[in-house]
C-alpha cells in the first residue's frame, strides 16, 4: 500500500463526513481539533475543522481524499473513492510521462467576488486588499435564514500560494480585532464588514479563505494573480 493510501486509510478509520457532524446518540460530544494536517511535508487547509469525540479524531473525507489524490462521490448513501491516477492510466496508456499534477487537488480558484451559500444563508466575498499589517477581505451576509448567526472568522487561518511551483504555501492568523461580524447577525439582515488576516506576501498567487457560521463551513478559493 503506497504512502497516499495508507495516509487516507488512516483518515477514514475514524469516520466519513462531508459538511458538519451528525450523530446517532445523544451522549457523544464533538470538540473542535486545531490540528495542522500534513502531507508530504506540506501544510494543508480543510473547508471544515476536525473535531474529537471519544478521543478520536474526524476529519472531513472529501478533503482528505483530494489532498491525497482521490476522486471523492457521495450517492445514495455510498461514499466512493477513486484513485485520479489510476482514472487517468485506465483512459489513457501512451501517456508516459512523470507530471503529478493529477495529485494535486482540484480546487476552482476564482476572481473575485465569490458567492457560497448554504441554507438561506448566502457569504461573498467582495475584495481582497492588503493593509500595512493585514490581508483585509471586505465580506457580505445575507441572512435569509429564521436564525441569529455567529461568525466564527477565527477558527481557520488563511491559506497562500496553494500548489503553486517554485513558492511556498504558508499559513497565516487571524488578527483579532472586533468587527462588523462580532456580533450575531440577525434573521432577515445584511451585514457587510472587514475580516483581517496577517499580511501575505507580494505576489501571492492564490488564497484559500475559510469562515465558519453557526459551525457550517464556508470556503474561497481566490484567485489573486496580479492583485497584490
Amino acid at each position: 500500500m503506497n504512502q497516499k493510501l495508507k495516509l487516507l486509510a488512516a483518515f477514514l478509520c475514524g469516520a466519513v463526513f462531508f459538511s458538519g457532524v451528525s450523530y446517532a446518540a445523544s451522549n457523544l460530544t464533538a470538540t473542535i481539533a486545531n490540528l495542522k494536517i500534513i502531507v508530504n511535508g506540506q501544510e494543508k487547509v480543510l473547508s471544515e475543522k476536525p473535531v474529537i469525540i471519544n478521543n478520536k479524531t474526524y476529519l472531513p473525507v472529501r478533503d482528505i481524499g483530494t489532498i491525497t489524490g482521490y476522486k471523492v462521490d457521495y450517492k445514495g448513501g455510498v461514499v466512493s473513492l477513486d484513485s485520479v491516477n489510476a482514472q487517468n492510466s485506465s483512459s489513457t496508456t501512451t501517456d508516459t510521462s512523470t507530471d503529478t499534477s493529477t495529485d494535486k487537488p482540484r480546487f476552482d480558484f476564482k476572481k473575485l467576488p465569490i458567492t457560497v451559500t448554504h441554507d438561506n444563508v448566502s457569504v461573498t466575498v467582495n475584495s481582497v486588499s492588503l493593509g500595512e499589517y493585514s490581508t483585509d477581505f471586505n465580506v457580505t451576509i445575507v441572512n435569509n435564514s429564521d436564525k441569529d448567526l455567529q461568525v466564527d472568522y477565527s477558527a481557520n487561518g488563511l491559506g497562500a500560494n496553494y500548489q503553486i511551483d517554485g513558492k511556498e504555501y504558508k499559513s497565516y492568523g487571524t488578527i483579532g480585532e472586533k468587527n462588523e461580524f462580532s456580533s450575531p447577525i440577525k434573521a432577515g439582515t445584511t451585514v457587510t464588514g472587514t475580516i483581517r488576516k496577517s499580511k501575505v506576501d507580494a505576489g501571492t498567487e492564490n488564497l484559500l479563505f475559510h469562515l465558519l457560521i453557526n459551525g457550517k463551513g464556508y470556503s474561497f478559493y481566490i484567485d489573486t494573480k496580479g492583485m497584490f
